[in-house]
């Protein structure tokens, strides 16, 4: 699974990425598992091992934060699955109302917002 996140949301990834491994599920997080990408400049090396984690994931988790409405790369991410595996897309808020802070990020309402109880059924179907 590849995990769309904010970077500076690390320490809540990292909460996210071992609950999900408890499930059985392979996570694949860019800064944990290719440390040589370059986290300070868009590159086409960068966007192109992206590309290539997210050929190889079967679905996206869209950590959706404070943080990520200020990412210029899940926007990226999103739109790019989504042309490779439509309704293989799950949004994980963990703010107060799954939508509250994604003002101009209408289209993630296209996506399942799903709650901790509905992860669980999300990962199995998917």
């Amino acid at each position: 699974m590849f995990l769309s996140h904010s970077i500076r949301d690390q320490e809540l990834v990292l909460g996210v990425m071992k609950y999900l491994e408890s499930m059985g599920k392979k996570i694949y997080v860019d800064w944990v598992v290719d440390r040589q990408l370059s986290r300070d400049y868009v590159t086409p090396a960068t966007a192109e091992a992206l590309r290539n984690r997210m050929k190889q994931s079967s679905y996206l988790l869209y950590l959706a934060t404070d943080n990520s409405t200020q990412s210029k790369w899940m926007p990226w991410e999103v739109g790019y699955f989504d042309s490779l595996k439509p309704n293989k897309i799950g949004i994980l808020p963990v703010l107060d109302n799954a939508y509250s802070s994604c003002q101009g990020q209408e289209y993630l309402g296209f996506y399942h917002a799903l709650s901790k109880e509905h992860l669980r059924k999300f990962l199995t179907n998917h």
